[in-house]
């Protein structure tokens, strides 16, 4: 989908952080240097940083991520 033209892009990025926040309960974020978008999945007494280009495909590198052993 498209973005939408009417919405700022900052409110855009802030409410695809809040929703990927709430869906996985993980720190998320847009980087604006990288412009990537970040997750940090706590694994044990370490964690791992997942990052892609869209709020979709970060999702999906989360859920990669949480199956991994």
């Amino acid at each position: 989908m498209p973005p939408d033209p009417n919405v700022p892009p900052e409110a855009a990025r802030a409410a695809a952080v809040a929703a990927l926040r709430k869906h996985f309960g993980l720190p998320c974020w847009y980087g604006p240097h990288s412009r990537r978008w970040w997750a940090f999945i706590p694994i044990g007494e370490r964690g791992r940083l997942v990052e892609a280009a869209t709020p979709q495909e970060l999702a999906e590198a989360i859920s990669r991520a949480r199956a991994q052993p």
